[in-house]
């Protein structure tokens, strides 16, 4: 799959589906990452669900050296999808 090509493009206000576990695990490397960007466990309740996009993330800051990035093909921040912490000491 060429993921550059399939770059969806997602605006403000769509509505998406996320993939299930399985697919999602599919694109992952062997530190569950993505372009730079972690899958984590809590994540994997919104798997499945129907989310409207909130905001489009064109500019990231990489946790581990502080880099600040431009996405190739921006990703998007979901209305309601945020991580709580659960798995990582409740943190912020």
């Amino acid at each position: 799959m060429d993921l550059e090509k399939d770059a969806l493009n997602l605006q403000p206000g769509e509505c998406v589906q996320i993939k299930s576990v399985d697919e999602i695990s599919q694109t992952l490397d062997k530190r569950r990452k993505f372009k730079a960007l972690i899958f984590m466990p809590e994540m994997e309740n919104f798997c499945g669900k129907n989310f409207k996009v909130f905001k489009r993330v064109e500019i990231i800051k990489l946790e581990e050296t502080l880099e600040v990035r431009k996405q190739k093909s921006p990703a998007v921040s979901l209305e309601g999808v945020y991580c709580t912490g659960e798995y990582h000491d409740e943190c912020g």
